[in-house]
């Protein structure tokens, strides 16, 4: 062990270094502290497990959204031909597509930059944290928007009501995650890598 302030060669148990009489106590009782919050503990578990939640979640709208045109359910709804015709219905169909393969993409990546402890993921985390809720309230005001026939009026209602209410919960998940990426001192010890 070398002392901080001058180089000399320090013994573990020497209170104080022999050449320039700087207390030893002081940095080790530091490097203990900081090396309790190095690592993927505590509430990083939380942001862990939700990359994983969110890869699984976007892979199954992935196939959802892939089997409704393969089964052709959604073929009432896009074609114009059909009494329950709804414009621009097959546009959203396809840019929730484009989305969520995207947010299935970014976060198996940031799953990587999550084990590898890379400096930047609490950069990138943050920025998916709020592509994904732009993405919920652009898809909710979009699908506000579409002009429904009235049999399907209260249907539609039902969705957008659970729309909205994805939209908050996620703002209010977003903002409490990115407080904690910015304020965390385990978030600034454990991502370092370059």
């Amino acid at each position: 062990m070398f002392c901080e302030n001058c180089g000399e060669e320090v013994k573990k148990e020497d209170k104080f270094c022999n050449n320039c009489g700087k207390s030893m106590f002081q940095n080790k009782d530091i490097d203990d502290e900081n090396n309790k919050y190095k690592g993927l503990g505590g509430w990083l578990i939380l942001v862990g497990a939700g990359l994983f939640v969110s890869v699984l979640f976007n892979f199954y709208g992935i196939y959802e959204i892939i089997t409704t045109f393969i089964d052709r359910d959604a073929d009432i709804l896009i074609n114009p031909a059909s009494e329950y015709y709804i414009h621009s219905y097959f546009n959203l169909l396809i840019f929730e597509l484009i989305v969520t393969v995207l947010l299935f993409i970014v976060s198996t990546y940031l799953i990587f930059l999550f084990f590898k402890k890379k400096k930047v993921f609490p950069e990138y985390y943050i920025l998916f944290l709020v592509a994904s809720v732009v993405f919920s309230v652009i898809d909710c005001m979009t699908f506000s928007s579409l002009v429904v026939p009235a049999e399907m009026k209260h249907f539609f209602n039902e969705i957008l009501v659970e729309q909205e209410t994805e939209v908050l919960r996620g703002g209010i998940g977003a903002a409490i995650w990115i407080m904690y990426m910015k304020m965390s001192k385990r978030v600034k010890m454990t991502f370092v890598e370059d």
